[in-house]
């Protein structure tokens, strides 16, 4: 496989976070420019992006930052019981597409229920969310004589906050609440999570 030489800021990127993680958002660009050596090479794919087959990345920051706003709407146009069931709905989808994620982290599937229906349409993204282990692959860089490893050619983050949170915000929307100040908590708690 060849990839582009990385630049400086993405060497930054990569070292900065240091953080211990299963799981890296890794941008679909960075992806696309790892061509994939002749034996690897299939009918449908030419390119890392192309064989790889991991979650998208997009929703789960997405969801996050939809649950964090519906949690200052809350104070403004709906109720706290509303909010809490929309976070609830808009959490669902999003985890159900991470079932292997979510157990790989200890965490309890969502689409265990038979009524869970993956998303299959078409969709625009920009992040994968990928294992380590696919960031140990070796590849050829233009410019160097030896292989290396892909997460040091491609700038990473780590994903696995960012995959518990959700789980946790959804998980938030199921607590016991029987009054408005109970709900007011839940979106309290809710907020500090997804923030």
């Amino acid at each position: 496989m060849f990839a582009k030489a990385r630049t400086r800021t993405s060497v930054l990127m990569s070292h900065a976070t240091g953080i211990r993680s299963n799981y890296r958002f890794v941008s679909a660009d960075a992806l696309d420019s790892v061509v994939l050596d002749e034996g690897e090479k299939t009918r449908d794919a030419s390119t890392l992006l192309e064989l790889l087959t991991t979650p998208f990345g997009d929703p789960v920051l997405v969801a996050l930052r939809r649950a964090l706003t519906l949690t200052y709407d809350a104070a403004e146009t709906r109720s706290s019981e509303e909010c809490v069931r929309q976070i609830r709905a808009l959490a669902i989808p999003v985890l159900g597409e991470l079932g292997d994620e979510l157990e790989a982290l200890g965490l309890a599937r969502v689409d265990a229920d038979s009524s869970f229906q993956r998303d299959r349409s078409p969709k625009v993204f920009m992040y994968l969310i990928l294992p380590n282990a696919e960031l140990s692959r070796k590849v050829k860089v233009n410019g160097q004589g030896r292989k290396i490893a892909l997460h040091g050619v491609i700038p990473h983050l780590p994903a696995d906050p960012a995959i518990r949170a959700p789980r946790r915000v959804l998980s938030l929307t199921f607590e016991e609440a029987a009054t408005p100040t109970q709900h007011e908590r839940i979106i309290e708690d809710i907020r500090f999570v997804a923030a």
